[in-house]
């Protein structure tokens, strides 16, 4: 565990720190840029979908697939 965290933190993904109530323990959380690196994959991906959705699939597919998507929304809600 502790090499990963020593390689995420060379990334500059994210920023380890002592917690003030109990300096035996290390908090850990993502760090600015690791957020930025979050949100950039996460639209190259959501653009990767939408092209995919729109070029390979049929109207009717399409179609399928918004509901589908509003029956997850449902179950999600519900």
């Amino acid at each position: 565990m502790g090499a990963m965290l020593d390689a995420l933190e060379k990334e500059d993904l994210i920023v380890r720190r002592q917690d003030p109530n109990d300096r035996r323990k290390l908090l850990v959380s993502i760090s600015a840029h690791g957020r930025e690196v979050i949100r950039a994959t996460r639209r190259t991906r959501e653009k990767w979908l939408a092209d995919a959705i729109a070029e390979r699939l049929t109207e009717k597919d399409r179609d399928i697939l918004r509901k589908a998507v509003a029956i997850l929304e449902r179950l999600v809600d519900g």
